[in-house]
């Protein structure tokens, strides 16, 4: 079964390598870890003494890992428009920055692993002392035409390392602007009991998911299935509960070590480079972002002219388990739909082909469009 989901082997989680993530991450005068990124901007929020009733600027489409720290600090949130390539809209920033008054942070999200462009927007902020949070959670490796790494410029750049590697937990924080250094002396950790459970039901998840990933589709995978869905459920549960700053497990750190991330590299440009080449149905096409092979995508995005649950249903079945950003992404404003058409579209027609481990291509276009409608 190919599947976008993490899986860990035990030759990872027990090696003794001595890998270094960060000479593959952009350089940074300082940084911090926690167990997750809500913790981090948790800590971020408190560590700076941002008064509730402050503003923060998101984009419609947003996780709910991004946006849930900020509200449970109280702050207000305003969301910015996207173009229909999910780009920011500069000028739309532009006069919100102007009409809004409070406005302490910015985040602009590399969706899917596609690199923004961020000159613009540190150049606007700066000026209205508007703090950059480069959200990097899909793009960790990637690069842009120019092979700058994505991370690389806004104030602080934060990653989650279990949404693109084998690790059951772990918050990364690369601070790139020198007056705001402090801040890792300034982070507040407290274990809990919350935070070791979730280390130890994520880690069973991705032991049980190595295993899933070797079935064909049958009676036995989907029961396999339904128990490592049931994993993962109760591990989200807690994780939204889980709030306060944590340190990152020892185990992460010690898988952190063992993973060849050069091989991981390698392994999911091939791909990403196979799926593109690859014959398409003809109500599939490829997300209208503009393909480089410097970017290295979380998955291929791809929009579907017609019934999606059931094209994936089948695709399933077909032994490739795609992605869909749905049910912990839905925070458009009521009544806005017109104003976010762009992010509405993607979110009931996208979903992302898997593109780590051995990929399985896309079924061949004849016979499969009937699928979809």
């Amino acid at each position: 079964m190919q599947s976008y989901k993490r899986r860990l082997d035990t030759k990872t989680l027990f090696g003794k390598g001595n890998h270094d993530i960060f000479s593959y991450l952009p350089a940074a005068p300082a940084h911090f870890f926690t167990n997750s990124v809500r913790g981090g901007l948790k800590a971020i929020i408190e560590s700076l003494k941002i008064p509730p009733g402050s503003k923060v600027m998101l984009p419609a489409w947003v996780a709910e890992g991004i946006i849930d720290p900020f509200r449970k600090k109280k702050m207000e949130v305003v969301f910015y428009n996207s173009l229909p390539d999910l780009s920011p809209d500069l000028e739309n920033i532009a006069g919100l920055i102007k009409t809004e008054s409070g406005i302490r942070f910015i985040v602009i999200i590399h969706y899917f692993g596609f690199p923004q462009r961020l000159d613009e927007i540190m150049h606007l902020c700066r000026a209205s002392g508007i703090l950059v949070l480069e959200d990097c959670v899909h793009s960790m490796f990637s690069r842009n035409e120019d092979g700058l790494l994505t991370g690389s410029t806004g104030d602080i750049a934060f990653f989650s390392l279990p949404k693109i590697l084998p690790v059951p937990d772990g918050g990364l924080f690369l601070i790139h602007n020198p007056e705001l250094t402090y801040l890792t002396e300034k982070v507040k950790y407290r274990r809990t009991l919350a935070g070791s459970l979730l280390v130890y039901f994520h880690l069973l998840f991705l032991l049980v998911k190595s295993w899933e990933v070797k079935l064909g589709y049958s009676i036995f995978y989907r029961f396999v299935n339904l128990f490592s869905k049931g994993l993962y459920t109760t591990y989200y549960f807690i994780l939204q509960r889980s709030f306060q700053p944590q340190p990152v497990s020892e185990i992460t750190k010690k898988i952190l070590k063992n993973i060849d991330y050069d091989q991981l590299i390698a392994t999911r440009r091939r791909n990403i480079e196979k799926i593109y080449h690859a014959p398409m149905p003809g109500n599939i096409d490829f997300f209208s972002r503009k393909f480089h092979p410097n970017n290295l995508l979380n998955g291929v995005p791809c929009i579907i002219r017609g019934n999606r649950k059931s094209y994936l249903r089948h695709l399933k079945t077909r032994g490739i388990e795609c992605q869909v950003y749905e049910k912990s992404w839905d925070f458009f404003p009521a009544g806005a739909g017109n104003r976010f058409a762009p992010e509405h579209f993607l979110f009931n027609n996208l979903f992302l082909f898997p593109v780590i481990g051995e990929l399985t291509l896309p079924p061949s276009p004849e016979g499969i469009n009937a699928q979809a409608n």
